[in-house]
């Protein structure tokens, strides 16, 4: 058996991409959605460390619900593919609606990127597989691996179409949705209250709501007698919300961030 990306590296819940999309601050050497990231001069991280976060995360997340859905394999689920991100710094206003799984032999959590070359032609990648073939606008392709397809349908173009680099992204997921915003969330969190708390002056504010709100959700999901379940469908109100400072008898951060919005019970 040949050693690839897939076999060699751990299998993690979340994605590089959904951590910068709940990280907010931070970049690394693939991701840089900020508009002006000179104005707190942002450390670039290289992915390894985003995924390294995610692993340690992913290791409490194991920890809590281990009991009751039985280890990793409990948490996972039929493959998803997450809704398509623009990059925020394209030059045309198109669209990629979504991305189709062709098949399920692949259960590997991953990112894909899209990038265009010309107004019509694009290329497509995979963080664990690298290079998945290029395309057209005009006709269906599927990847290199046969596991995912962009049909011509996926594309919602304005004008003359796409512009050179641009790029848009998503993730091949396998886990339960609110494992994967667990996993998110929580790695975003320690990226930031780690590596960003000094540069940005509200990095630990939302660094610690982001926290709250993913240990409270975890409190539900390991207790027995909860009303929520991997299935559950929960929202989040993440914006600027002004609370009471609590410290705890060792000195430990036990405010709540949470609102009424955060939990759909």
């Amino acid at each position: 058996m040949s050693v690839t990306l897939k076999t060699s590296k751990p299998r993690l819940f979340s994605t590089v991409l959904d951590v910068i999309r709940r990280g907010r601050y931070i970049r690394t050497e693939t991701f840089d959605f900020i508009n002006d990231p000179d104005e707190y001069s942002l450390e670039i991280l290289y992915d390894g460390e985003i995924e390294s976060y995610i692993a340690s995360q992913d290791g409490i997340i194991l920890a809590y619900l281990n009991e009751i859905y039985g280890g990793a394999d409990g948490l996972r689920t039929t493959r998803w593919v997450s809704t398509p991100y623009r990059n925020p710094k394209n030059q045309s206003a198109g669209k990629l609606l979504a991305a189709t799984l062709a098949n399920t032999v692949d259960p590997y959590t991953a990112y894909w990127v899209v990038e265009f070359t010309s107004a019509t032609a694009f290329t497509l990648t995979s963080s664990l597989e690298g290079a998945q073939g290029t395309g057209a606008t005009s006709a269906d392709l599927t990847s290199t691996s046969t596991e995912l397809t962009i049909g011509t349908n996926a594309w919602s173009s304005v004008g003359e179409g796409f512009a050179d680099n641009d790029k848009f992204y998503f993730s091949v997921v396998d886990v339960y949705q609110l494992v994967n915003k667990l996993s998110a969330d929580l790695a975003a969190a320690a990226a930031l209250m780690e590596r960003y708390s000094e540069a940005v002056p509200n990095a630990n504010e939302y660094a610690n709501k982001l926290y709250s709100n993913a240990m409270k959700l975890l409190d539900k999901l390991s207790d027995k007698d909860s009303p929520i379940s991997l299935t559950s469908t929960m929202t989040y109100d993440l914006s600027s919300t002004a609370v009471d400072y609590n410290l705890g008898v060792l000195g430990e951060d036990k405010s709540s961030y949470l609102t009424s919005n955060d939990l759909d019970l």
